[in-house]
This record gives structure tokens, C-alpha cells and sequence, in this order.
């Protein structure tokens, strides 16, 4: 296997440096949560929000990335990823944390495919579609690999926290 072009290092290292921080959030946003007074059930509906966005989405989403251009639209995805980060971090009633979820189904369905394919085109461009082959499983592995590690540095926090709220 020829090493991977610059592009495709870059791109390996920002996805997988937003993996991490995405697998460390997940684990502990459930206590943050709670935390601010929310209940189970408000917490769930909190969740589905965002899956009820993606789905509502991600046609449209799609053809807007086709339309403006994959990367334009995958940024503006990680422009609402960001604002719902900031209505999570600022937020303390119900309706922050709905809207912020919001904001992270709209990030989700702006992206879906919206790399992949700036990925897959910029190769061609670059004529190093070589790289295309053997990307996405080093991709995958690694997102693996770093789901991993994340669950494993994070499990002995949550087992606390969890051993406090009793």
C-alpha cells in the first residue's frame, strides 16, 4: 500500500480529532443533563430531536450540497454542531438543550455524505484516487479504535458519577 497524499492525512487527523471529542461529549452528556434538572423523559425527547431532524433533513440537505458544494454545506453543518455546543454550554431549561439537539440533527443531516463525496472528488482533482481505496477503512478502524479508547478513559468518571447521584 503507497502512503496516503497530504489530503487524505489531513483529513484523517480532523475527522479523528472530531471523533474524540464527539465520543467524550456523548459519554457524559446524560449527567450534564441530569445535572441541570431534566428528567428521563424530557432527556429522550431531547435525543429524538435530533434523529427527527436528520430524517426531515437529509434529502434536502443533500441536494443543497450539490448545489453550493459539498464542503460549503459540511461547513455550515460544523457551524451548527458549534452553536449547539454553545446552547448546551449556556443553556439550563428544556428548551436550550431541544434546540441545541436540534442544531446537532441539522449538523448530522448537513454532513451526511457531504464529506465523502468532497473527499472522493478532491482525490480526482488532485489525481491521487489511489488513496480512495484504502482511506475509508483507515478511517473506520481508527473511528473504532478511537470509540475504544474513549469508552475505556471515560468509564471509571462515569462509574463515579454514577456512584455519586445514589
Amino acid at each position: 500500500m503507497a502512503p496516503l497524499a497530504r489530503t487524505s492525512k489531513l483529513s484523517l487527523a480532523f475527522l479523528i480529532t472530531a471523533n474524540i471529542g464527539t465520543f467524550f461529549v456523548q459519554t457524559y452528556i446524560v449527567f450534564y443533563l441530569m445535572s441541570k434538572g431534566l428528567s428521563a423523559v424530557e432527556i429522550s425527547a431531547i435525543f429524538s430531536s435530533s434523529f427527527a431532524t436528520v430524517i426531515l433533513l437529509n434529502f434536502l440537505t443533500g441536494n443543497l450540497a450539490d448545489k453550493y458544494g459539498r464542503m460549503r454545506i459540511y461547513l455550515l453543518g460544523l457551524i451548527f454542531s458549534a452553536l449547539g455546543f454553545l446552547l448546551f454550554g449556556l443553556g439550563s431549561q428544556f428548551l436550550h438543550f431541544l434546540i441545541g439537539e436540534i442544531c446537532f440533527g441539522i449538523s448530522i443531516a448537513l454532513g451526511s455524505g457531504a464529506f465523502e463525496a468532497w473527499y472522493i472528488d478532491e482525490m480526482k482533482r488532485e489525481n491521487t484516487e489511489s488513496d480512495i481505496d484504502s482511506f475509508f477503512p483507515i478511517y473506520q478502524g481508527l473511528t473504532n479504535l478511537t470509540g475504544i479508547i474513549a469508552g475505556a478513559l471515560s468509564t471509571f468518571p462515569c462509574l463515579w458519577l454514577l456512584l455519586l447521584r445514589w
